[in-house]
C-alpha cells in the first residue's frame, strides 16, 4: 500500500479548518457579532497591546451609559438592502477592527461590567469611522460580504474545488450557509468590500 503523503494530510487538515470557519462565520454573522473563541484567536495572534486596547472614551462615552437594547440575534438586513458602504468606511473599519471588536466582548474596567448594546455598538462604529445612522447595517454588510468572498478563497484550493458539487462533497452544508449570507448582500456594497478580501482575512481569521 502506498504510504500516506504527510504534505497532503497537512493540506487536508488546513482545508477542514478553513471550512469549519466558514460554518462558524455564517452562523455568527447571523447574530451580527463574532464569538469569544474567534475573536480571542484574532486578538491574541495579530493585535498588539496598543491596537487591542479600547480607548477610554469608548467606555466613558458609550459602554457605561445605562439602558439600551440588547444586541440583535437576528439579521438586521435580511434582504441585503444597499447600505452605501464607502471606501472610508472600510479603511476605518480595518484600522479600528480590534477597538470595535473589544466593545463587543464584555470586560471589566474600573470595576464596571461593560454590556454591549445596539446603541452602544452604533456609537462605537461612528466613533471609529463607520459612519451614518445605518452604521449597524454597514457593519453586518461587511461581514456578510466577507463570508461570500471567503467562498472564493476556499474555491481557490484545488482540494475543495475538486470535491465541490460531487456526491462526495463533504461541505454541502457550508455552501448552503454561505448562500444564506449571499441573500443579505448586494452588488453595490460587494464592490466596495471586494478589494479588501485578503486584508479582512488577515484580521478576522489570521490563523487560517
Amino acid at each position: 500500500m502506498r504510504g500516506v503523503n504527510q504534505k497532503d494530510l497537512s493540506v487536508k487538515r488546513k482545508i477542514l479548518v478553513s471550512v469549519f470557519f466558514t460554518l462558524l462565520v455564517s452562523v455568527l454573522f447571523t447574530s451580527c457579532f463574532i464569538t469569544d473563541l474567534l475573536a480571542g484567536a484574532a486578538f491574541n495572534s495579530v493585535s498588539s497591546e496598543v491596537e487591542s486596547r479600547v480607548e477610554d472614551a469608548v467606555y466613558e462615552e458609550v459602554a457605561i451609559s445605562e439602558g439600551g437594547s440588547p444586541l440583535s440575534d437576528v439579521p438586521r438586513n435580511p434582504t441585503g438592502k444597499v447600505t452605501n458602504l464607502t471606501k472610508s468606511d472600510m479603511d476605518n473599519f480595518i484600522a479600528n477592527y480590534y477597538k470595535i471588536d473589544e466593545y463587543l466582548h464584555p470586560s471589566e474596567k474600573d470595576d464596571v461590567y461593560i454590556e454591549p448594546t445596539e446603541e452602544g455598538l452604533k456609537s462605537v462604529l461612528n466613533q471609529y469611522g463607520v459612519s451614518g445612522d445605518n452604521a449597524l447595517l454597514k457593519y453586518d454588510m461587511i461581514f456578510d460580504c466577507y463570508t461570500v468572498l471567503y467562498e472564493e478563497i476556499l474555491n481557490e484550493n484545488q482540494y475543495v474545488s475538486d470535491l465541490k458539487g460531487t456526491p462526495n462533497d463533504p461541505y454541502v452544508s457550508y455552501w448552503v450557509a454561505i448562500d444564506e449570507c449571499r441573500k443579505r448582500t448586494n452588488e453595490t456594497d460587494m464592490a466596495v468590500v471586494r478589494p479588501y478580501r485578503d486584508t479582512l482575512s488577515t484580521i478576522i481569521a489570521p490563523n487560517l
